[in-house]
């Protein structure tokens, strides 16, 4: 074999290895979240206004942000496209998780499902944090509160699966990772500074939320935004397709190299 041939054989299976890839796409990229929606925070849970700013109007509770570049069969996303979370219902850590966790107002087939929140830091002392130092108001909450210089950042990480092929393909579909982050700056509804320690006493006065607490209903709204980084798993039966390729190729080599020195 020349090395002509040679060159021949491994593009071949480059190119065979190329189509194995496109043939088995699933989401890949990254989903940036924004809009001029609000979310509300309170002890159970995360609920989030309709986003005025989404396409079509009423569309969803937020909105494809600048800087996506998900890609996925029958995209891409519109910047501004609506986006509708956990079907418009307040988000409780504790319930069933949802499959329908991201649903795009222009896009049905692509859909994210939800089957981890958090975790929360393990640190549930909120007095006097340094700056980037961070907190959660309760054991086992999967909220974190993070001091900035200007208050607090509320953080709510999230993963799963995604698919562009509904509901239905979210078995085989893309992992993802990420989390909604919500700048608290402005004052409480009890006038405190969004401090997280002010943020603990306000949903907990006493230091330990009890269940008086947990009912009282007091809740904490402010802009949020997200984002999202989606990654392809490979099927078992591709990786052993490649293997095979880098196989071959590796033999094509070898084969060259003994002519080669023969010569």
């Amino acid at each position: 074999m020349n090395r002509k041939h040679l060159t021949y054989v491994i593009t071949g299976l480059v190119i065979a290895v190329s189509s194995m890839s496109v043939a088995s796409a699933t989401p890949s990229g990254v989903l940036n979240v924004g809009g001029n929606g609000t979310a509300t925070a309170s002890l159970t849970g995360l609920a989030f206004s309709i986003d005025p700013a989404a396409v079509p109007a009423g569309s969803g509770n937020a909105s494809v942000g600048a800087g996506t570049n998900l890609l996925f069969i029958g995209g891409p996303l519109f910047i501004n496209e609506g986006i509708l979370i956990n079907s418009g219902n307040p988000v409780d850590p504790t319930a069933l998780l949802n499959p329908n966790f991201l649903r795009f107002a222009s896009h049905a087939n692509l859909v994210f499902d939800v089957e981890q929140f958090g975790p929360g830091s393990s640190n549930t002392n909120c007095v006097a944090l340094a700056i980037n130092a961070s907190c959660s108001v309760f054991a086992g909450s999967p909220l974190v509160l993070t001091r900035t210089n200007t208050g607090t950042n509320a953080s709510l990480s999230v993963s799963g699966r995604a698919s562009d092929t509904g509901v239905g393909g979210l078995a085989t579909g893309s992992f993802y990772v990420g989390q909604f982050s919500n700048p608290i700056i402005g004052n409480l509804p009890n006038g405190d500074a969004p401090t997280p320690e002010n943020i603990q006493k306000y949903f907990c006065p006493s230091g330990t939320c009890t269940p008086t607490d947990f009912a009282s209903g007091r809740s904490v709204s402010s802009p949020f935004g997200g984002q999202f980084q989606v990654t392809v798993v490979p099927e078992p039966a591709s990786m052993g397709l490649v293997g095979l390729s880098l196989f071959g190729a590796a033999f094509a080599l070898r084969r060259f190299n003994r002519q080669r020195n023969q010569a």
